[in-house]
């Protein structure tokens, strides 16, 4: 295992560790204040078609996101892990009740929608993670799917993340690989990168 490759696992158990300890009435109120700072986010407010994800176990709860996407853009998009090709297919959803145990037992678009939507023409991506750092750093995962998503195009949407304050770090270590976000929404500041 080379350095970065065991510093990354270290960071991920550490966060984990942090979210894991969070009281849920500190993460719905920190959610909130999330969900409020981004909508008042100009690129937010500006994109028609939103590519959105569903949240997971500690994450920024992102239903109220969803729903207000759901209620306010032209087309509002969720990633379907496709493991065999380890790849995301973007679906876009009418409703919640589109939403079904997917991946992980992460709530993602159902098999049976076929709404399949094309990445270039998405305005804004909200990315999942771990870690972020104020340079647009980010650390998921690990399994690599959205810097594979958006490792081959000349596409350009605005990428944004939303994460606890407590997720952020001096430094994220990355590779070439990693693609940074643009923007940092988080429940005591937003953080624009340059």
């Amino acid at each position: 295992m080379s350095g970065i490759t065991e510093e990354k696992k270290r960071l991920r158990d550490k966060m984990t560790g942090i979210l894991d300890s969070m009281s849920e009435d500190e993460r719905r109120s920190k959610s909130k204040m999330i969900k409020d700072n981004l909508l008042e986010l100009k690129e937010y407010k500006d994109a028609r078609n939103v590519m959105l994800f569903a949240s997971f176990r500690n994450e920024v709860d992102t239903m109220p996101i969803i729903n207000d996407a759901l209620m306010n853009k032209s087309n509002v998009i969720l990633p379907r892990v496709n493991t065999s090709k380890r790849e995301l297919e973007l679906c876009s959803i009418t409703s919640i009740d589109d939403l079904g145990p997917g991946y992980s037992d992460i709530p993602e678009p159902r098999s049976d929608r076929e709404g399949m939507f094309d990445l270039s023409s998405i305005d804004l991506i909200m990315l999942p993670g771990l870690v972020f750092d104020p340079n647009g750093g980010r650390l998921g995962y690990g399994g690599g799917y959205y810097d594979r998503l958006l490792q081959d195009t000349d596409i350009e949407p605005t990428l944004v993340a939303v994460a606890y304050y407590e997720q952020m770090i001096e430094t994220v270590p990355a590779t070439e690989r990693d693609r940074k976000v643009h923007i940092i929404v988080t429940d005591k500041k937003t953080f624009m990168v340059n």
